[in-house]
């Protein structure tokens, strides 16, 4: 079982179909079937297949007396999958007499990759004892493609030789060591992370990883940290209260446009991720209102909370996320409420990026991509005041992780900045947009004309007087 569809059916071409159809005629069962996710041999009582933890079902109705899994670490829903979905598909029967062969046998092996904390927990379980598996980790040194020759006259350095007596290293390993160390001069943790001696080595943050906001950018936003005023919103406005649920750096403004994110989350308890909403005034996107909460997204305290938030602040354009589901119901309490502004998404590669009929934010890899690319392009090219210190460290553990993949850094959450990316993408496509005051001057300035009643032989007599044509007797009527 691998982590993704298309990575199952390579690794079963390549490494199960492959070694069936190489093995000699005497050793070759008779298979029944064959296709490109199973095999079958019908006079075995016996079949190979192959499956990908995007299937959160998979496994079902089965009962397997072998399992593998490959790189855990990247599995999706990993605890959800192997606890309810594979755990309980591995066979109890005990050994046949005739046979040596036990009852059943699951290996899982994988590379360790920053995020993959179900296989982390795992693995680390195994090795304390609290689990069935046994924990073994390779290091680099015992692959044999990371050996060199020794060349004449190779002497190790005081660092290289307390490495190679802590971890007992060979000294064709230390010569291939330097020669490809010299190639991450620049990033020595990106060599540690790829080529690790120790388990905890593996998990350093994988190549590639770098903070979405550099550190220049960092120290703008830093400049306009400041605390705000514990408020309570509702149908009577803004009013200040002691551990309100909205912190405020600004009140509405008549004549302004503001747009509200909401990342929005089960609420199940303060270990998990929070609800935050972050409202931006539109134009200067400084951050006006924050709410970080652990409300429960169904309740009918949310749903007053949300709907006056955004009718006090101007009725805000709201940019909920709906990706996990809870941002349905807010969308439904909205739209039962009559909310006059939720944000509908553009399509992107439309030669007029015309509006769709949708509502609400759907994560995918491609929006998140403009989600985070918009952000980073606003915040570079008008340095937006943020004043939430909670949203501000969020921004500073903002990681890319790899190509095409964003997350918070171990121990940290994304759910403010988030929020703030959502609120900043409303802003962006609606932008062009003026502002109360500037549609109020527009319409005083523009030029209407005064109506006159048309005197048809007054005209007639003017029109005669001024278009002669200088020769006596000619008129142009």
């Amino acid at each position: 079982m691998t982590h993704d569809e298309p990575s199952s059916y390579e690794v079963f071409g390549q490494n199960d179909l492959s070694y069936y159809r190489g093995l000699p005629r005497e050793l070759k069962p008779l298979a029944n079937y064959e296709s490109k996710s199973k095999l079958s041999f019908y006079a075995l009582k016996s079949e190979v297949t192959v499956g990908h933890s995007r299937d959160v079902n998979v496994g079902v109705t089965q009962m397997y007396d072998i399992l593998h899994l490959t790189e855990l670490a990247r599995f999706r829903n990993a605890d959800t999958v192997m606890n309810d979905a594979l755990f309980p598909t591995l066979s109890e029967a005990e050994a046949k007499a005739d046979s040596d062969w036990g009852c059943s046998v699951c290996v899982i092996e994988s590379t360790s990759r920053y995020g993959g904390v179900y296989f982390k927990d795992f693995f680390e379980a195994a090795r304390r004892g609290e689990n069935e598996f046994e924990a073994t980790f390779i290091p680099a040194y015992l692959h044999l493609d990371y050996q060199m020759e020794v060349p004449d006259r190779f002497t190790l350095t005081v660092a290289e030789r307390s490495l190679m007596s802590q971890h007992s290293l060979p000294i064709t390993h230390m010569v291939w060591r330097r020669a490809e160390q010299a190639k991450y001069a620049k990033n020595p943790a990106l060599f540690r992370q790829n080529y690790p001696l120790t388990w905890e080595e593996s998990w350093v943050l994988p190549s590639g990883t770098e903070r979405v906001l550099s550190d220049d950018l960092l120290e703008v936003l830093e400049r306009g940290l400041r605390p705000g005023k514990r408020m309570m919103v509702d149908g009577a406005g803004l009013h200040d209260m002691v551990g309100g649920p909205l912190e405020v750096w600004e009140k509405p403004v008549d004549g302004v446009f503001y747009d509200m994110g909401v990342d929005i989350a089960s609420g199940k308890g303060y270990e998990g991720d929070k609800t935050v909403v972050e409202v931006v005034r539109r134009g200067t996107l400084e951050q006006v209102a924050e709410m970080v909460t652990v409300m429960d997204p169904a309740s009918k305290e949310f749903e007053e909370i949300m709907y006056w938030t955004g009718m006090v602040y101007n009725s805000a354009q709201i940019v909920p996320d709906v990706t996990g589901g809870w941002g349905w119901a807010l969308l439904s309490a909205l739209q039962r409420r009559s909310y006059p502004s939720i944000w509908q998404p553009r399509k992107r590669y439309d030669a007029k990026e015309r509006i769709s009929t949708n509502i609400g934010f759907r994560y995918s890899r491609d929006t998140k991509r403009e989600l985070v690319n918009n952000m980073v392009l606003l915040v570079r090219q008008r340095s937006p005041q943020v004043h939430s210190t909670y949203l501000y460290n969020e921004m500073v553990s903002f990681l890319e992780v790899g190509r095409g993949e964003w997350d918070a850094a171990p121990g940290m959450n994304d759910d403010a900045i988030n929020a703030y990316m959502l609120a900043l993408m409303g802003s962006f496509d609606d932008d062009n947009v003026p502002s109360y005051s500037e549609l109020e001057s527009e319409k005083e300035s523009v030029w209407i004309p005064e109506y006159k009643s048309f005197d048809f032989d007054e005209e007639l007599t003017k029109t005669r007087q001024k278009n002669t044509f200088g020769h006596a007797g000619w008129e142009w009527l």
